[in-house]
């Protein structure tokens, strides 16, 4: 019981709130409002992942009609749950669960997220749920039935849940008569086949359209892979215990021998191999920590009975919590202030991000979230009546314009057609997904007509309009349902998606070495899709490679005329080459193009100006 108070303290003084949980909070407030499960309330779009944690949220929410303590309230009360089913209800002895509770506590990620109000909380409480009747109860019909309950409440607060119990789940079905596994199956996928019936009607889609948006980019698995490795590293490096825990769990389960344990860890071990295998996520060790939390719950179900080993095993435990980074239990009212906070690879330290300003107990009480720069952004699209605001990072903005802007997502969690075109930068951040806005779909939101340019687009956003704006019950509705989901509109985005494949193929020809094969894979790639800026772009850098200035000219200039503030360098730095070449001139000319397609162009004006004096 002290342990669980020492923990309830922690959680109070690192408690915080993420940016992606104002999405969720968005559409709570619309759902309140009578406007529906929706992010903007001119379109159905699923754009949460969570629809249990939503609903809980939601009733709650609606009691006290406030967010900001609710949320972080709801999710300490959600983690102390877990934690004490874990200690009362599953470990084997009290000193399995101490030692089980002084791993969850010294593990960075684990305590970030029992609040941030993500999801974490209710997946680790249903996950103890899972463990303790599949380690606790007799081996029967009744614990079957019940496995697949709780899985499918899982599920629906987080797909990837089933991953971790598929293993146990399976043994359990497969255990009972064929009639009964076969009524034990229906269980379970009774709740799930409502709320993916509920999804298709609805939003016309049967996963969350932040599955387009983070697993639709067009980006090549090896290049996930490598960044669901540096996901790996990065928990490594910042929060050792978990992964050591995580791992050290699965190999004990096959040393014991124990089928039921064994079952278990292969169902972690699958997930770390999911977690890899999508590119990981930008928020350090979050994807890890329901692994985690089995793992602890696993290793909960050793007596250790003899001291020594429990000493030393606890020496362990506190020497890796505490000798990394700083202890989860000296964080404090600073935290986050005054150092970096993402790495090379885009992987962040999210509470540290954001803790000085949604943080409970943060160092500044008198400017929270509601100075927080989005959400002064979001009341300033609000009380200017914008009817469309287009934004990244666009959770506590979305939150704070209200229900009357539409807010366009750059890296389209919550935009329905944007998810379902491919990324389009030549970096790429994970889980920031960057789309180019085709030309005219800004125009279309505000004028709530199809105005898009390309006729491919166009025509895709047809039956995207259809499917999230028409009437539930509007005649032909159900069958671009039915086409969109079985690919029949597919081959319209193709080109782009191919596109970005060519341009992929192109960064790989640059790194190489090879200029000449960049610049045949990028022509390529413009073709396919002439506003792809990125391909524009590696042509000007391969051609400056080369030597050939007109033609890096030509590339950098048309990457800027699409995306100004991205290659605008690309420009520049053509510009410093025809000056290295002695050509003024030209110079003059390509700093004249980029001011004139962006007049804010500072280092252009300066360059500009410096060879007019001359």
């Amino acid at each position: 019981m002290i342990a669980l108070l020492v923990f309830m303290v922690v959680l109070v003084r690192t408690a915080w709130l993420s940016d992606d949980a104002y999405i969720t909070y968005r559409v709570i407030d619309n759902l309140i409002d009578g406007f529906g499960l929706t992010w903007n309330v001119a379109e159905r779009v699923q754009a949460y992942t969570h629809p249990l944690w939503l609903f809980l949220n939601a009733a709650v929410v609606g009691f006290t009609r406030e967010v900001y303590v609710t949320a972080i309230v709801l999710s300490i009360v959600v983690s102390l749950v877990a934690l004490s089913l874990v200690a009362f209800r599953l470990a084997q002895t009290s000193r399995a669960a101490l030692l089980g509770l002084l791993a969850l506590l010294l593990s960075h990620g684990f305590v970030d997220y029992c609040t941030s109000g993500l999801e974490n909380p209710l997946t680790h409480a249903l996950l103890a749920l899972f463990l303790i009747c599949w380690f606790r109860t007799p081996r029967d019909a009744q614990r079957a039935y019940r496995l697949g309950a709780i899985a499918a409440l899982g599920f629906l607060t987080r797909a990837d849940f089933l991953l971790l119990v598929a293993p146990a789940l399976v043994v359990a079905f497969m255990q009972l008569p064929r009639r009964e596994a076969l009524r034990a199956v229906l269980v379970t996928l009774t709740p799930i086949c409502i709320w993916e019936t509920f999804s298709l009607v609805y939003y016309g889609s049967l996963v969350p359209n932040t599955a387009y948006a983070k697993l639709n980019t067009g980006i090549q698995r090896p290049e996930l892979l490598r960044q669901g490795l540096y996901y790996l590293l990065d928990s490594l490096q910042r929060d050792p215990l978990t992964l050591v825990v995580t791992i050290g769990a699965i190999i004990s389960a096959f040393v014991a021998k124990r089928r039921d344990q064994i079952l278990i860890g292969v169902g972690i071990a699958a997930h770390l191999v999911y977690v890899v295998w999508i590119g990981g996520d930008f928020m350090s060790g979050r994807f890890f920590t329901p692994a985690f939390f089995t793992a602890v719950a696993l290793l909960s179900q050793y007596r250790f009975d003899d001291r020594r080993v429990f000493a030393l095993a606890a020496a362990a435990v506190a020497l890796i919590g505490c000798a990394f980074g700083r202890p989860t239990l000296l964080s404090g009212r600073d935290y986050g202030l005054g150092r970096p906070y993402i790495t090379y690879h885009g992987i962040a330290d999210e509470r540290a991000g954001y803790f000085p300003q949604t943080g409970l107990l943060r160092a500044d009480h008198k400017h929270g979230v509601d100075e927080h720069v989005k959400a002064v952004e979001g009341r300033g699209a609000r009380d200017h009546n914008f009817s469309v605001q287009f934004g990244r990072m666009v959770g506590i903005l979305g939150y704070y314009s209200g229900p009357t802007a539409h807010i366009l997502d750059g890296y389209a969690l919550a935009d329905p057609l944007l998810a379902r075109l491919p990324e389009r930068g030549i970096k790429w951040r994970v889980g920031h997904f960057a789309r180019e806005v085709p030309v005219g779909y800004m125009q279309s939101l505000m004028y709530s007509k199809n105005m898009i340019e390309d006729p491919r687009i166009a025509e895709f956003y047809d039956a995207v309009w259809m499917i999230t704006r028409e009437p539930i019950g509007r005649r032909g509705r159900a069958a671009v349902i039915w086409k969109m989901n079985t690919g029949a509109y597919d081959s319209l985005l193709e080109p782009f998606f191919e596109a970005r494949r060519l341009q992929e193929d192109a960064v790989r020809e640059l790194a190489a070495g090879r200029p000449e094969a960049c610049i045949t894979a990028a022509s390529r790639a413009t073709k396919l899709d002439p506003r792809r800026a990125a391909a524009w772009a590696l042509i000007a850098r391969a051609s400056l490679l080369n030597g050939d200035l007109e033609r890096a000219q030509s590339g950098a200039v048309a990457a800027a005329k699409i995306l100004p503030a991205d290659h605008a360098p690309d420009v520049i730095a053509v510009g410093e080459a025809f000056e290295a070449r002695g050509d003024s001139a030209a110079a003059i000319a390509i700093y004249e193009q980029l001011i004139a397609i962006d007049p804010t162009q500072v280092t252009a004006q300066e360059r500009l100006s410096q060879l007019q004096a001359r």
